[in-house]
């Protein structure tokens, strides 16, 4: 395989051949460039977490700080991560998700579902990558900024990266053939894109019965009105869409309970309520109390899982249960109760009441002279 030395001039051979705008784009070539680069080293992530472990196959990460692409993938995701903001089903965190879902209003006759695409980084071709966010950048490119380039100039430049990812395992280097790599700046992005392109050519089929479809990469969380039969015929849907994609799916239990990011979400009196939810291989450890760090890290360790908890249980019932247990926990890595107690009771203290912004208008001319104060004293 070519050398990081190799791939470097690759990189700026390409850059002036391209379009006309990253020709002249002098600015971006030197801020993408890397130079005295490396190749990263793939690293393993086991799925502790599933029920088969250790017998599942290992999840390979292949970061590239200091490679020959970095800063081009990171650019990149720069322009791209904007069209995100274009994706209805985009979630972008677990609070993200507990707003969206409580500001729908529900039917009694409805039950939730959760999908999962199987392998979903691995799955995407570079040629549906490169059609997706074409497509994407084509309907929505004169919406985000695009720092002068052209949608052909950031297309050339994302299959350069999609193409190039290098990465060593032991004595080896490999690069990619297939997929994206999990631990770039552009993976995530790209796997939201390319299953917005697979999953709104379904969706609006099915939109009279499913009220809510939410997407946190790979993760699906929906709500569906109509019968059984019509929901399998959604799925089935889904697989047939694409040859390298594929879904399982998961419906509400009896309880009407269902497990989605880091929650479980009952549905019950026409809404959903939250409660945390922590898998059965959670080891249920925290940084030790004899660990060399300052007490400062530590309590704010126990500030923001009690945080966490207030903002995603959503009676008062189910968070004082995730305290006691936070608590029991916190106690068995050493933690004293009395440094817990104290800390929770400032995390509650700190998290009440909106959060205020202040603005400082600079001096200019003697014209605007105590201008920043009049503000200040009109509130």
């Amino acid at each position: 395989m070519d050398s990081p030395r190799h791939k470097e001039n690759t990189f700026t051979d390409y850059c002036k051949f391209s379009g006309k705008a990253l020709r002249q784009a002098t600015s971006i070539q030197r801020l993408c460039w890397t130079g005295y680069s490396s190749v990263p080293q793939a690293r393993g992530l086991a799925k502790d977490h599933k029920p088969e472990f250790p017998e599942c196959k290992l999840r390979i990460i292949q970061p590239n700080p200091n490679s020959p692409i970095e800063k081009l993938d990171w650019f990149l995701s720069r322009i791209l991560g904007q069209l995100t903001a274009f994706i209805p089903s985009y979630v972008k965190s677990t609070a993200d998700f507990i707003r969206r879902v409580g500001e729908v209003h529900l039917p009694s006759d409805c039950f939730q579902f959760s999908l999962d695409v199987v392998d979903l980084y691995p799955s995407i071709s570079i040629g549906l990558a490169l059609e997706s966010i074409g497509e994407d950048l084509l309907e929505n490119g004169n919406k985000i900024t695009m720092f002068g380039l052209h949608i052909a100039d950031v297309t050339l430049l994302l299959e350069f990266v999609l193409k190039h990812t290098i990465t060593s395992f032991g004595k080896y280097a490999y690069q990619q053939r297939h997929g994206v790599a999990i631990g770039s700046h552009c993976g995530r992005i790209v796997a939201d894109l390319v299953l917005k392109k697979v999953e709104m050519r379904i969706i609006h089929k099915f939109a009279n019965l499913c009220v809510m479809y939410l997407r946190y990469v790979d993760d699906t969380y929906g709500i569906w009105v109509g019968s059984v039969i019509q929901w399998f015929a959604l799925v089935d849907e889904l697989n047939a869409s694409h040859p390298d994609i594929g879904f399982t799916w998961e419906r509400q239990n009896e309880d009407g309970k269902i497990n989605f990011l880091d929650l479980t979400c009952t549905l019950e009196h026409e809404r959903v309520e939250f409660t945390l939810y922590r898998k059965p291989t959670a080891a249920d450890t925290y940084l030790s109390w004899e660990s060399h760090v300052s007490s400062e890290v530590k309590a704010a360790l126990v500030k923001g899982e009690a945080a966490r908890i207030r903002r995603n249980c959503s009676t008062d019932a189910a968070r004082s249960q995730a305290l006691d247990e936070m608590r029991t926990r916190f106690e068995r890595s050493g933690f004293p109760a009395d440094f817990v107690q104290r800390n929770l009771k400032i995390g509650k203290r700190r998290i009440r009441g909106p959060a205020r912004a202040f603005l400082r208008i600079p001096f200019i001319s003697d014209g605007l002279t105590g201008i920043d104060e009049e503000i200040g004293t009109r509130g």
